[in-house]
C-alpha cells in the first residue's frame, strides 16, 4: 500500500486537563487558530495519548506561530478557549509556541480567557439596555472564583487552586452559552419586526396615499419601508450589537426577494404544467384551482 507524507518543520505545544468539568467528558473537537490571522494555520497537527479517552493532547505547529485554541465535547458550543487574552484585546492574541511546550494550569488560564473575553460582550449588552440577572449572578460567582484560583495559585494552595479554576470554567461554560443565545434572541426579534414592516407599510400607503398610479403606490411604498428600518436601525440595540449591522439588512432583502423569485417560477411551472395537460386532453378544466379562486376573491 502506498500513501503520502506530508512533513513540515514543527513545534510540539501540550495542554492538559482535557475534561469538562460538568460532565466529565472529553474535549475531542478541537479547532486550532493561528492568532496573527485568526485562521486555521497552514499546516498544523494534534495528537492525543490513549486514543480519543485522555486528558492530554500535544499540538504541532509551524516555529513562530501564535497559537488559539477552542475545545469541546459537542459540536454545538465551545467549552474551553486558549487565546492569552488581555484587557487591551479580549480576543487574544495566541500562545506563542516558541515560549510555550506546554501550558500547566490549562484550566486556570481557560477560565481566564473565557473571562476576558466574556467581560466586554456582556458589559455591551447592558450598556444597550439588555440585562439578565441570571447571567450577573454567574458571572459574578465566575470571577470570584477565578480570584481564588489566582490567590491560591500564589500561596501554593494546589487543591483549592484546582477546585477554584475548573468552578470558574464550569461557570464561564454556561454564560457563553447564554449570552450567545441573547446575542441570537435580539438579532432573530429585528428579523421579525423587519418582515412585519413589509405588510405594515403597505397598509400605510393604502390607508393615507392610496395612490391610484402603480409607480406612485410603489414609491411610497419603497419610501415607507425604508423610513421604518432607519428608525428601528437608530433605536433598536440589534445593530449596535452586530459586527455589520447594515448586512443584516441587505441578507432579509435577498433572502425576501430570493422567495419572490421562486414563487413566481413555482406558479409560473404550474400555469405552464396545466397548459400542457389542456393541450394534450383536449378537455377544458371543471373546475377552478383554490390558490386562483382565493387570488379572484
Amino acid at each position: 500500500m502506498k500513501t503520502d507524507l506530508i512533513l513540515f518543520s514543527c513545534t510540539e505545544t501540550t495542554i492538559f486537563g482535557l475534561l469538562e468539568p460538568r460532565n466529565f467528558k472529553y474535549l475531542t473537537k478541537v479547532e486550532i487558530l493561528d492568532g496573527r490571522r485568526d485562521a486555521p494555520p497552514q499546516h498544523y497537527w494534534y495528537s492525543r495519548i490513549d486514543t480519543r479517552v485522555s486528558a492530554i493532547s500535544s499540538f504541532y505547529t509551524e516555529p513562530g506561530t501564535w497559537l488559539k485554541l477552542t475545545l469541546s465535547d459537542t459540536v454545538l458550543t465551545r467549552k474551553m478557549i486558549l487565546s492569552n487574552s488581555s484587557a487591551k484585546k479580549p480576543g487574544g492574541y495566541g500562545y506563542p509556541v516558541d515560549k510555550y511546550a506546554k501550558i500547566p494550569n490549562t484550566h486556570y488560564y481557560a477560565a481566564r480567557d473565557i473571562w476576558s473575553l466574556l467581560k466586554p460582550r456582556i458589559d455591551n449588552l447592558e450598556k444597550h439596555g439588555i440585562v439578565d440577572q441570571q447571567i450577573n449572578s454567574l458571572q459574578q460567582r465566575g470571577l470570584a472564583a477565578l480570584d481564588r484560583s489566582s490567590t491560591a495559585l500564589e500561596t501554593m494552595d494546589y487543591g483549592e487552586f484546582k477546585r477554584s479554576s475548573l468552578q470558574a470554567l464550569a461557570l464561564a461554560g454556561r454564560v457563553y452559552v447564554q449570552v450567545e443565545k441573547t446575542q441570537k434572541d435580539v438579532l432573530f426579534g429585528v428579523l421579525f419586526y423587519i418582515a412585519l414592516f413589509v405588510p405594515f407599510a403597505f397598509c400605510i400607503e393604502r390607508f393615507i396615499f392610496n395612490y391610484a398610479n402603480i409607480y406612485k403606490r410603489i414609491t411610497a411604498f419603497t419610501l415607507l419601508l425604508f423610513g421604518l428600518i432607519a428608525i428601528i436601525y437608530n433605536v433598536h440595540p440589534a445593530f449596535q450589537l452586530a459586527y455589520s449591522p447594515t448586512v443584516i439588512i441587505l441578507a432579509f432583502f435577498i433572502i425576501g426577494l430570493s422567495l419572490m423569485v421562486t414563487l413566481i417560477i413555482f406558479f409560473r411551472f404550474e400555469e405552464e404544467m396545466i397548459l400542457l395537460q389542456r393541450r394534450t386532453t383536449h378537455m377544458r378544466p371543471a373546475e377552478i384551482s383554490q390558490w386562483k379562486a382565493g387570488c379572484t376573491l
